[in-house]
Order: C-alpha cells, then structure tokens, then sequence
C-alpha cells in the first residue's frame, strides 16, 4: 500500500510504502518497505491540505497562504537488502504556484472575536475541483477567501477572487446534480450559520441563496452556540417541492457534538437535531459511509443507506448511525492523541493520521488495523495512493513467528527507557508499601 503523508513538524511530505499487517509499534512485525520526506520546509509552511489531480499531479495547500502543483515522478528504488523485489517510489517536485492566499486584516478581526483561547491563524479549508469542469478548482481559506483557478498541464492561473463571511470550517460543495447551469456549496463555522452559495457559471460572481437559522434556546434559555464543523449533502428529494422553491438536504455535525438534518424547502432550521455525546465533549470532523460521491456526499434521497464516521477532540474515532447510536470505534485503545485527519478512501478503507505520529489504515467495514505507522511528525492529511501489497520472500522463522529486525527512531528509544523506569519505580514502591 503506497501512502502520501503530510507532516505537521517537518513541513514535508512523505512517502510511505508499506504491506498490511505493518505495524512499527511491534519489533517483530512487519516495518514500511519505504518512508521518505519530499519538499520539506518546515513548520510554518506545512502542509494542510491535498487534492489529487492525477496519478502524477497533486494539488498542496500550505499553512503559508501557498498553493502549489506538485508532479510525482516514479522510479525503481534502489534496494540494499537481498530478496526484496523491485519496486517503484516517486520523486516529488513543485512545478508551479500561487502565492499571497492570506489576508492579514482578517486573522486580526477573527482573534478578537473567537471564543478560542489561541490567536486565530488563517489555513486552508480545503482545495476541491469544480464539478464536471476539467482543469478548474476553488481554493477556500479559513478567513473567507474563495479562489478560483485554472491548472494547465503543469502551470497554474488564478481567475477569480470572491469573499464569504468568515470565520470558516469547512466548505462542501454539491457535486449530485446531472447537470450544471451554475456551482452550490455549502459553508459555515464559528458562530457562522450554515450558508448555501452560487457560483456563477462563468465563474465571475457569487451569491448566497439560503442561510440557516439556529435552533431554538435550550432548556435554561441560552442560546445553542453555534459551530458547525462538517457538512454533507443528499440528493434533492423532489416530494412536495414547488418548482419555484429551493431544494437541497443535507446533514451537519457541529462542534458541540450535535448531528443535524436539513431540508431547506422545509425552512430553515433543522428537522431534527442529535446529542451525540455527553459532557460536553466536542466533534471536529465528519465522514460519510455508503454510496457517495468523489467530493463525500451521499446518493440518497431519504436519509437511509449509510453511516457517518466523526471525531473528537481527544483520541475517540466514532462510528454513528442516523438515529445517533453508536456502530463502534475505530482504533479503539491504540491510538492516543488527537486524530487531525480522517479520511475515507474508495468505500473500503478509513485513513488515520494525528498527534501520535502513527498512520493508520483500518478495514472500513471491520474495524481492524491493516496498517500502523510511525512517521515521525504530527500528521495533517493523508492520501492512499495504491493499496496493493508488495509480494515479499518468506521471512527467517522462529517457533512458526516471521521475524523481522527494524532501526528505532531516537523518539520511540526514549519512550522505551521511560516506560521501563516507570515500571521499576512502580514495583519499588509496592516493596517499600
């Protein structure tokens, strides 16, 4: 399985190449075939977000307001131990980019509004093509920025420049439609109301077309904060729908961990809103499970047919159903910091990546860790490249056990000799009790 890892730390990214079963938590287990950094540039310019263009083009978002195309450019790697077949790893290369994606100004208006106790610092949200329109993507900042540009072959052209009211979350757009006359997504955040936005076909203009509208005050009378963090469209549900009415539905999950339905030929509020979770824990992400589109949303038109996967702002991977109960966790008990990125790949695999510098890839479907390793950095996106596995020789056994030997990082020597004294200070002071 060929992996893309973006590291938080180094600022690079990293390639991963690495069978199932690879575990580097385990000496005797099997260890990646190949993990390399490409185009490192260190913290504050990592990279947050990818899209790929192509098998040999990725789109790369960088925490400096940068956006770059970067090639991939294969080749046989050079092997040093005897019986491991030939394979191929890429060579990483910016070929073009586009700078200046940040406004200043509004990082400063955002820090004094945010409920956060950190300075706001403006990011990329995401970076999506346009629906059956080759060649052409938005790119979104945190601060409200829409960029539209243009990539041919191996140059990019910003076309237009559009400004939403920020802070943001997230941005989805609507990609369920046969035809586009002109381009909807949805977008929201911090105290930023679900807005519903169209692009001009032209890709000049811009306007907002629905907002939502909180839900009513809880039990005490206080206003239900507002923070959605995710959002995914259903295909329009034509019942009782006037031609001239708006009609699109969808599903949120906010901060606060509620899970939310919308109709908007219903109004503009919610037709049904989920606690998902007690004491105050709060989610950061969503996707969703079942037949869905490149872009995440759903091929349903009744809210039936699939499950969604959601994290916290602790070590918990959920997965829900639709009337909020609990399926399962992924990971549970293995991983022990924040996951930063989840992603679903193909209907058959979740990607993990987080505080804990381990890449995970678990079965969909099972639950269970196929992949598990360590990178070294804190991850920002992940990308599953190819998930076939390398044909390896059989391996020297012992007591029916493969057997192999790997180098630890200087980080994991450390934790070792911790956790070793830890255990000899515990066993001390129940002698001494």
């Amino acid at each position: 399985m060929r992996l893309i890892v973006a590291s938080e730390d180094s600022g690079s990214i990293k390639e991963v190449v690495a069978n199932r079963g690879t575990d580097t938590s385990k000496p005797t287990a099997l260890q990646p075939l190949h993990l390399q950094s490409h185009l490192p540039q260190g913290l504050s310019n990592h990279v947050e977000t990818i899209w790929k263009v192509n098998p040999s083009q990725l789109l790369v978002g960088r925490s400096s307001g940068v956006i770059e195309l970067v090639g991939l450019e294969e080749r046989e790697k050079e092997l040093k131990e005897e019986g491991i077949p030939n394979f191929n790893i890429n060579t990483f290369m910016v070929q073009d980019s586009l700078v200046g994606c940040f406004s200043l100004e509004k990082q400063e208006e955002f820090s004094k509004k945010s409920q956060k106790r950190s300075k706001f610092v403006d990011g990329f949200v995401g970076i999506f093509p346009l629906p059956k329109k080759e060649g052409f993507y938005i790119a979104v900042t945190r601060s409200g920025l829409l960029y539209i540009f243009e990539k041919l072959k191996a140059k990019l052209r910003k076309l237009h420049t559009h400004e939403l009211v920020g802070p943001l979350e997230f941005i989805q757009i609507h990609d369920l439609a046969e035809n586009y006359d002109s381009y909807v997504f949805a977008y929201g955040g911090e105290d930023n109301l679900v807005k519903l936005v169209e692009i001009s076909n032209d890709l000049s203009s811009i306007r907002q077309i629905w907002m939502a509208k909180n839900v009513k005050n809880d039990r005490i009378d206080l206003t239900v904060p507002i923070w959605p963090i995710g959002l995914r469209f259903l295909e329009n549900n034509a019942k009782n729908v006037n031609d001239d009415s708006l009609n699109y539905q969808f599903v949120t999950v906010t901060r606060h961990a509620h899970f939310r339905f919308y109709q908007t030929s219903h109004g503009r509020k919610p037709l049904k809103s989920l606690n998902l979770l007690g004491n105050k824990e709060q989610l950061t992400s969503i996707n969703l499970i079942g037949d869905v589109t490149a872009l995440g949303n759903v091929r349903s038109k009744n809210y039936t047919g699939f499950s969604f996967v959601t994290t916290d702002a602790r070590k918990n991977v959920y997965q829900f159903d639709l009337k909020g109960h609990l399926l399962g966790k992924f990971g549970n008990g293995d991983i022990t910091g924040h996951s930063s990125f989840i992603g679903v790949h193909n209907q058959k695999y979740l990607l993990q990546g987080g505080l804990d510098r381990y890449v995970r890839i678990f079965d969909l479907h099972t639950r269970r860790i196929l992949v598990k390793a360590f990178t070294g950095g804190k991850i920002k996106n992940v990308m599953l490249l190819d998930d076939g596995d390398i044909e390896l020789p059989q391996a020297k056994t012992k007591n029916n056990k493969r057997i192999y030997k790997r180098k630890q990082s200087a980080e994991e020597e450390e934790k070792e000799a911790d956790d070793l004294w830890s255990k000899l200070d515990a066993k001390k002071k129940k002698r001494h009790n």
